[in-house]
């Protein structure tokens, strides 16, 4: 089975835009209207996107529980990046000698987990 998308709500659109493009070079690969006071932006370059609705009548409640993982070549290099431009990522775990992580919140309570595998 294929995931084509995962949905979340926001509450400020382009906020999420620039915070996953700033943090993960993730591109708007489409946005457009979606009803009244309604705008969807999917995002992604990969065969799974990620889709967010922006209903402006609408106040979002921040996420919890939920994180989304992204694989990156050096974890330090990463972390050292996103502390640089003043994001506050976790400290790194490794939870064994194959896998190492960290997280960093994006706009809407959503962990972003980055991964350094082997």
């Amino acid at each position: 089975m294929k995931i084509l998308w995962t949905t979340i709500n926001v509450n400020d659109l382009d906020e999420s835009l620039e915070f996953y493009d700033a943090v993960l070079g993730v591109k708007n690969v489409n946005r457009f209207p979606a009803g009244p006071n309604r705008e969807i932006a999917m995002i992604g370059d990969g065969e799974a996107k990620l889709e967010m609705i922006c209903d402006h009548k609408r106040e979002v409640e921040k996420v919890h529980g939920v994180s989304m993982g992204y694989p990156v070549a050096d974890l330090d290099v990463k972390r050292a990046e996103l502390l640089a431009a003043g994001y506050e990522p976790s400290e790194i775990i490794s939870p064994n000698p194959h896998i190492h992580f960290f997280f960093l919140q994006d706009p809407n309570g959503i962990n972003i987990q980055f991964v350094q595998q082997g």
